[in-house]
């Protein structure tokens, strides 16, 4: 089964992201993050594992410590991975929790971090439009140039999921 651990934002900054997802969608006429309710979110950590959920979600909830407070910094959007608009998230929070999460999971049965998501190749983001075609992700990238982006931003809780579509398995309050 495939899982998922999440950053999620504050309102504030959700409500400044998820209208920077939906004007992307609208002005690159690729609806996917939209059309697929994709809020605005961090991925930590994406792993297989055939461990029981219950293991999985000890594990996840004993990793953790809830007053963990994390703000972030938002940088310039970008587009250098293949089909996705993306802005950079600064802190380096970020990366101990990556490292972490990366750890614990590791050390259960069976299973495997995924590669994107190793401590030595995470890469903090805040996906605003994915499965892009070129001509999409052309005028995307027209797009961003004017897009005012929020400077920083409040990391609000942790989610761990489960499988496509996502289903919550657990979530950590960081306020």
């Amino acid at each position: 089964m495939m899982y998922l651990v999440t950053a999620c934002f504050d309102n504030q900054t959700s409500h400044a992201l998820d209208r920077i997802i939906d004007d992307t969608a609208e002005f690159t006429g690729n609806d996917f993050m939209t059309a697929n309710h994709i809020p605005a979110h961090l991925t930590l950590l994406q792993f297989h594992s055939k461990a029981d959920a219950e293991k999985i979600i000890s594990v996840f909830e004993n990793a953790f410590f809830p007053d963990y407070k994390i703000d972030v910094s938002f940088k310039k959007c970008q587009s250098e991975i293949p089909h996705v608009l993306y802005v950079p998230v600064v802190n380096e929070k970020l990366m101990k929790l990556n490292k972490m999460f990366s750890d614990s999971f590791s050390l259960l049965d069976e299973t495997i971090i995924s590669p994107h998501y190793c401590p030595d190749k995470f890469y903090p983001h805040v996906s605003l439009a994915k499965r892009l075609e070129d001509f999409q992700r052309k005028k995307g990238i027209e797009f961003m140039k004017e897009l005012k982006m929020p400077a920083s931003g409040k990391i609000a809780y942790i989610v761990l999921t489960e499988g496509k579509p996502p289903k919550k398995l657990s979530e950590i309050s960081l306020t």
